[in-house]
């Protein structure tokens, strides 16, 4: 038998026996049967939350919970709080500042000692006078009659067993940004994790943060200089902030791609030379920002903010139950992440919590993008917000994600996916129109050979319009980390010979970069990628995720060449065409660019039949996916792939 408040005046009874009398002393209520096991309680006046309440329901004395009252509007709207949050830092003292406006005790437990804190609000703080510069503390909350341990959810430093106070000056000074251009579409991103680019190369740091800064024989430099020597400008890396699924110090034992978020603030120690120090990890990943941005690379993250990993253990949680997530009408929590939780972003002290680790992000290591997880499980206030702080601190900031539409308790028009992109469009979509029509679904694609759906062809190639308003907001791609990549795909429903694959997987990459919109590259799509056929490999073994570096061989060069291309010319960004046509000519489809400079013909084959492009006067070959045979003014293609040609005007 258990009770539960759901509204400040409204108590939820939970029971196997039946009900026939209930009693608070101080409070006259109405019961009311709801079904066989669930009655409600209604009070004559509402309840403190900050104090110990016991229930009699027949013969027995229970302990009122907290229940779905935190999920409630009226409790959001009174318990909004915009002050500090975590441990702030001074030579002389540190304040200790927690959001838990249903706490009935919460205490400090700095260096093993113990220091009770008081309550304003729904805010709990302490100051605790000297230096306490890298000592470790926790809280203890009690919440109904026991107390349970909390790490700081504001924490900047710490490793899975304490929150760690830190100054802030302490830390390497990070160096500023190379982008200098928010127009999005001259962005070419590299997808990778950190431990798959280095764990297989001969780097002393590999798997690790450094192990990206570390030079390469096999690499002849380091991966940070390989990957911007293609023409990269961003560098997209998987969950780097702390995550579980993994064991930090033996490190071999398990793998993730860390989509399991525990501490928002924290680096992962999974990916540092010594997770028990909470300033090395920092200064690691500050290492591989620094190392990034003075070659002229740009870093952005993957963040995951539409579900936590433990949703019962999370810090919020303890302090909060049940604030920080989605329920049914039923009162059940949702899943529609499959993840086992949907945060619910929409409410003010969760809104709150993502855009203070954006800022901070963002600020602390001069992060140049965010790509999100789910991002239709978000709301697209939230998404406003985000991108109006992070603007402040960044203009040129690049903010994406994946805007699958996925039904939740959110009104369909609040929610940030693809279909309400009108109201956000600051942000880009993964597109999975394109890489669904380029590799196919239940069969192969028009990169593999398919000529079906021309009509689809030619929106995507011009920016896909039908679904955006702006060629900037389609993220064009055709592998990523998950599903599998487009080696295997292409093995699993083709019997092409090996160079077949090969050509063709040219072909869909060049795709990608000729195409409007913003370019997409996975780590390893430029020479072949397999995951041996595993399609979810979020926590396969090294065996399967690790990149097994082939960067000397042709198509790494015909990609290098091909982005250059793109950066040349202005014709391919933002729009810049005044002139963009796609028609099918000749046994080619023929994409044409023109502004009033120049004049690009591409001409796309995707199967083996031998054709003849002919070059009219003042025409040159700009681009050939694959070889070619020119033949005075007319060029003999047999291959899939771009075939370009210029005109200067």
């Amino acid at each position: 038998m258990r009770a539960f408040i759901d509204n400040y005046n409204l108590i939820r009874i939970v029971s196997e026996e039946n009900i026939n009398k209930v009693t608070m002393i101080g409070f006259r209520g109405v019961l009311k049967k709801l079904d066989n096991k669930t009655s409600l309680f209604t009070l004559d006046k509402e309840l403190d939350l900050h104090q110990d309440y016991l229930i009699f329901i027949n013969d027995y004395k229970i302990p009122l919970e907290i229940g779905l009252i935190t999920t409630t509007e009226e409790f959001d709207k009174r318990n909004q709080y915009q002050g500090r949050l975590g441990a702030t830092y001074h030579k002389n003292h540190t304040d200790f500042y927690v959001w838990s406006p249903v706490a009935k005790e919460l205490e400090l437990v700095l260096d093993d000692k113990t220091y009770p804190m008081e309550v304003k609000d729904g805010v709990w703080h302490v100051r605790v006078l000297g230096d306490h510069h890298l000592k470790p503390y926790y809280y203890n909350v009690r919440i109904l009659t026991f107390f349970e341990k909390v790490l700081d959810p504001y924490a900047k430093a710490g490793t899975n067993e304490f929150s760690y106070v830190i100054n802030p000056r302490r830390l390497s000074k990070v160096v500023d940004s190379p982008i200098k251009t928010d127009d999005k579409t001259k962005a070419i991103i590299y997808e990778g994790h950190v431990r798959d680019m280095t764990i297989g190369l001969d780097c002393p740091d590999k798997g690790l943060f450094t192990g990206l800064t570390n030079k390469s024989k096999t690499l002849g430099q380091t991966v940070l200089e390989y990957i911007y020597g293609l023409g990269i400008t961003h560098l997209q890396l998987l969950p780097v902030t702390d995550f579980l699924g993994v064991d930090d110090h033996d490190k071999d034992k398990l793998y993730n791609w860390g989509y399991n978020p525990h501490q928002f603030f924290l680096l992962d120690g999974w990916y540092s030379a010594n997770p028990d120090d909470p300033i090395l990890r920092i200064n690691e990943f500050i290492k591989v920002v620094n190392h990034a941005h003075r070659i002229g690379l740009g870093i952005n993250l993957d963040v995951v903010y539409n579900h936590v990993y433990d949703w019962a253990n999370f810090s919020v949680n303890k302090l909060v139950p049940n604030y920080m997530y989605q329920f049914d009408k039923k009162g059940i929590l949702t899943n529609s992440s499959g993840c086992q939780n949907d945060v619910a972003s929409f409410r003010f002290m969760v809104r709150r919590l993502i855009v203070d680790n954006l800022v901070y992000l963002t600020k602390a290591f001069k992060i140049d993008g965010f790509r999100f997880d789910l991002m239709g499980l978000m709301d697209i206030e939230t998404m406003h917000q985000i991108e109006q702080e992070l603007k402040l601190i960044n203009p040129n900031i690049m903010l994406y994600g994946e805007g699958w539409n996925i039904p939740n308790t959110m009104p369909r028009d609040t929610r940030a996916n693809m279909n309400n992109q009108k109201q956000f469009k600051g942000y880009s979509h993964f597109n999975d129109q394109f890489r669904n029509h380029m590799k196919g679904t239940n069969k192969f694609g028009y990169a593999m050979g398919n000529n079906e759906h021309f009509e689809t062809l030619k929106n995507l190639l011009l920016g896909s319009l039908n679904i955006f308003d702006h060629p900037h907001q389609s993220i064009n791609y055709v592998e990523c980390h998950d599903n599998y990549t487009f080696y295997d795909e292409i093995s699993i429903k083709t019997d092409y010979d090996e160079y077949k694959k090969w050509n063709y997987q040219d072909f869909a990459t060049h795709l990608v970069l000729i195409s409007q919109g913003v370019p997409f590259i996975h780590a390893g799509q430029e020479f072949y990628r397999t995951k041996n056929k595993v399609e979810n490999s979020y926590k396969s073994p090294d065996e399967i995720n690790m990149v097994v570096w082939n960067h000397k061989l042709n198509s790494v060069e015909k990609l290098r060449e091909l982005i250059q291309i793109r950066k040349t010319y202005k014709i391919y960004t933002n729009s810049n065409a005044k002139t963009k046509e796609v028609i099918q000519k000749g046994g080619f489809v023929v994409y044409t660019l023109e502004n009033h400079r120049q004049k690009i013909t591409h001409y796309l084959q995707n199967d083996y039949q031998t054709r003849r492009i002919t070059l009219e006067e003042g025409q040159e070959i700009l681009f050939a996916s694959q070889d070619f045979l020119l033949d005075k003014h007319h060029l003999k293609v047999s291959k899939p792939g771009v075939y370009a040609v210029i005109e200067h005007l």
